[in-house]
């Protein structure tokens, strides 16, 4: 069951390698980090409930 802390994951993995693609020179590192932050995007963001 997803929780509170898989959507904050899911959140900043794509906050983090969107910040690494603007500074990586290196073709191959550049790369593999588009890469992940495509699976990640393509990943659907957990459901989360929200108790209140």
């Amino acid at each position: 069951m997803p929780n509170i802390n898989d959507d904050f994951v899911h959140r900043n993995n794509i906050k983090i390698f969107e910040k690494k693609i603007e500074t990586e020179t290196d073709p191959t590192i550049r790369k593999t980090l588009i890469r992940l932050l495509a699976e990640e995007k393509a990943e659907k963001p957990p459901a989360v409930s929200r108790k209140t």
